[in-house]
């Protein structure tokens, strides 16, 4: 394996040994994405005009954006920040590899750790389990088609490594 992806994936590894936060992370956007669309459910019911969305819209618009929440580049990579604060950058200026393509890879499989531990486990459980369970009113709909989960795919991958070069920019403005 080049060391790219060696790089990516044993850092995506590290991420999902936080079993206990990944679970407490879902529950986190499991409620807050209940408390948003009851809330906006009370604004619909009580509109006087037509609203923007339909409803099958506000449900997947809640539910996709809560399950990439993680992907919201607002935080830097504390692992990053610690090596810089305790010196151990040195050790990383003398490997045989940019050090920016080093953080580069190593904050993907940082950020998208945390997408996939939180993501992947809510969409399973709105998409699938809700309307098993007779939740249909707040089940995830399926997509429309394979042409469009396959751009909303080839969207993500995008919006992943945007955010990532967005937190590689706070670092090195940061740090």
């Amino acid at each position: 394996m080049n060391p790219a992806g060696t790089i990516v994936s044993l850092r995506f590894r590290e991420m999902l040994q936080y079993r206990a936060a990944a679970w407490a992370g879902l529950f986190t956007q499991i409620v807050f994405g209940f408390i948003i669309l009851m809330s906006l459910t009370a604004f619909y019911v009580s509109a006087t005009v037509e609203p923007p969305l339909s409803r099958e819209q506000l449900v997947v618009y809640i539910w996709i954006g809560q399950a990439l929440f993680t992907l919201i580049p607002w935080n830097v990579d504390r692992s990053v920040q610690e090596m810089v604060r305790s010196g151990t950058v040195a050790y990383e200026l003398v490997r045989p590899m940019d050090i920016y393509a080093l953080w580069f890879y190593r904050t993907m499989g940082w950020r998208f750790g945390m997408v996939f531990t939180r993501a992947v486990p809510l969409l399973v459980l709105v998409g699938l389990i809700f309307p098993w369970i007779g939740m249909e009113r707040w089940a995830l709909p399926p997509p429309a088609g394979f042409m469009a989960l396959s751009t909303f795919v080839v969207a993500m991958v995008l919006a992943g490594v945007l955010a990532v070069a967005i937190t590689m920019l706070m670092q090195v403005v940061i740090l």
